[in-house]
């Protein structure tokens, strides 16, 4: 190669690589502008937070914090249980108004003020909570009032209270709903209060304390007693299968099980009502446990016989075939995932219930008057898996206590205990339903 085309060759290198280093000392400063961009909008945000924080701090050091005073208002219903002589000397007591509380929480407070000034010794908390509850409200524009849901239970509490706080012997003036080993337990029980039945519930966890049965047996009774027995708390034929229960602690009842039994005890509750005490009451007296749990297998195949013989009847009249009822408030469910998809509705016929408890092999169609009152409601749970829509791999039926929109029950087939996975569909209905879950299955 010549010196000529050497020379050549280097200067068109020289001017390529001017060229790269014209485009780097470009994008070199690009990227700084960005960067000094970047640092710009961060450094401006900084400060205006720190701006922000300091105004904020000082809005609260100069904001006055609510004071802890009690409205007196509020703890009006507190002085009802006063007795009458009491009652002057304690609304003219310097103290009440210049009392504070040590919490911001309104039951709370109530809590502190009533044993502060009304009584000072302990009271179980759902006793005393349930009786900020109003009874009464009212209906329509036109002013009526009518009773709440839970007015007996509130009525009773407040007699309760009022028995307590006039320093009588608790155990002397109710002696219709408790014995005095009964009355200990009731006033040392230390649960805490969720809602109304909570009262009911330590109801029965001290009748069931008093007969020496194991605490996890007297969770289950209590919960279940609570929700099936709660307008009989006094009734002859219940205290004689608490009995039962106690004479028979040791021995392990299943729940699904023990559930059919409260259903056939409550059924003889019924009778005993609708014959206006003309017959003897069902006793457990002289009983044991196996044979009142055989009494009441042969009641549930009789109701679902019962059952199948008036839905024949039904079909073959030339009237109204189906007796229907108003739907609970709760819209069907449908929730799929990769293989399954699961199905809640609601059963709003006599004829459902039939069928439902034909299916599924229970007493469900023993609910008919309930849902129809309104009392609860019965929905049907079904999943199939999407490749085969034919198979069903899970079936169930829920309770629902329209009083507290509470799920009271969960059978499978044969009244037997649903699976994981459905009780999981169960728990994201009920979630999105705003449906307490009590686990009564």
């Amino acid at each position: 190669m010549s010196n000529n085309e050497k020379c050549h060759e280097n200067s068109v290198r020289s001017k390529r690589e001017q060229k790269r280093l014209k485009r780097r000392i470009i994008c070199n400063e690009k990227t700084a502008t960005k960067k000094n961009k970047k640092i710009k909008i961060l450094t401006r945000d900084t400060e205006q937070k720190t701006v922000a924080y300091k105004i904020l701090k000082k809005d609260n050091a100069q904001r006055i914090k609510p004071a802890k005073r009690p409205n007196l208002n509020y703890f009006m219903e507190a002085f009802s249980f006063i007795p009458q002589k009491k009652l002057n000397e304690c609304l003219s007591s310097i103290k009440i108004a210049e009392w504070k509380s040590h919490s911001y929480n309104k039951e709370r407070q109530y809590l502190d003020f009533f044993k502060e000034f009304i009584y000072p010794y302990y009271i179980p908390e759902p006793l005393l909570l349930i009786t900020i509850l109003k009874d009464l409200h009212y209906t329509n524009t036109s002013g009526t009032r009518d009773k709440s849901l839970d007015y007996d239970i509130i009525q009773l509490s407040k007699k309760w209270i009022c028995d307590i706080v006039n320093g009588e012997s608790f155990y002397k003036v109710n002696k219709k709903y408790f014995t005095k080993r009964e009355a200990h337990f009731f006033l040392c029980s230390k649960v805490k209060y969720i809602d109304t039945w909570s009262v009911i519930y330590i109801f029965f966890e001290a009748k069931c304390k008093a007969r020496n049965i194991p605490d996890s047996f007297c969770d289950v009774i209590a919960r279940v007693f609570s929700v099936k027995f709660s307008q009989y708390l006094d009734n002859v034929i219940l205290t004689s299968f608490l009995d039962l229960l106690g004479r028979y602690a040791n021995d392990i009842i299943i729940e699904n099980e023990f559930g059919d039994i409260c259903d056939f005890i409550l059924s003889e509750i019924l009778r005993y009502k609708e014959s206006r005490n003309r017959k003897l009451p069902f006793s457990c007296s002289g009983r044991t446990l196996q044979s009142v749990i055989s009494l009441a297998n042969e009641w549930h195949i009789q109701v679902q016989r019962d059952a199948s013989a008036k839905a024949e009847l039904q079909s073959k009249s030339d009237k109204q075939k189906n007796e229907y009822w108003k739907n609970f408030p709760i819209c069907n469910f449908l929730f799929e995932n990769d293989e399954f998809v699961w199905n809640i509705n609601q059963l709003c016929t006599f004829n459902d219930l039939v069928n439902e408890g034909r299916n599924m092999k229970h007493c469900v169609a023993s609910y008919a008057s309930c849902c129809a009152d309104g009392i609860t409601a019965i929905f049907h749970v079904s999943g199939q898996r999407k490749s085969d829509k034919t198979v069903v791999i899970s079936n169930a039926t829920v309770e629902i206590r329209t009083a507290n929109r509470a799920i009271v029950q969960i059978k499978g087939k044969c009244n037997a205990r649903v699976d994981e996975i459905t009780l999981n569909v169960i728990k994201r209905w009920a979630q999105a339903n705003n449906l307490k879950l009590s686990l009564l299955h």
